[in-house]
């Protein structure tokens, strides 16, 4: 595993993931659907945001083993990280799609649903500024079709 990748994908679950996704579920969805009387300490929110947290401490246990790399001990941890990590956002990704988003839709009206894309058009401003979001999926894109 090259260091330069690691880092870039660290980057972008710190900034796309993390400062823009997540930021948008917790300051604009979940207040939302605990809006229209769903509990943020349990339930679907409570799972999210737990989750949430749990992504933040793999990203930095992501980003802390890849100084490790030029070890096989170290390249051993990152492994480790990785995959946990990567099993982690498996499931939430499936938990989203799955139960808590069409949750969020059947609580959605028409000016409901405005708000919270104009909500998140406007963060997505504000975190990752103009052309950002593009850049930072087209940087993936490129490491997905790259042979590392």
């Amino acid at each position: 595993v090259e260091r330069a990748p690691v880092d870039q994908l660290v980057h972008f679950f710190k900034t796309f993931a993390d400062r823009f996704h997540h930021a948008k579920e917790e300051n604009e969805l979940f207040p939302f659907m605990e809006s229209r009387g769903m509990p943020r300490h349990a339930g679907p929110i409570a799972v999210m945001l737990h989750e949430h947290e749990q992504g933040r401490a793999l990203v930095r246990g992501i980003a802390d083993a890849a100084a490790g790399l030029d070890t096989a001990e170290g390249r051993g941890r990152f492994a480790d990280v990785a995959r946990a990590f990567e099993e982690l956002l498996s499931a939430h990704i499936m938990k989203e799609n799955e139960i808590l988003f069409p949750m969020g839709a059947r609580m959605m009206d028409d000016a409901a649903d405005e708000r919270l894309v104009e909500a998140f058009a406007r963060r997505e401003r504000e975190v990752l500024g103009e052309g950002e979001a593009e850049k930072l999926r087209a940087g993936i894109d490129a490491l997905e079709r790259a042979d590392l």
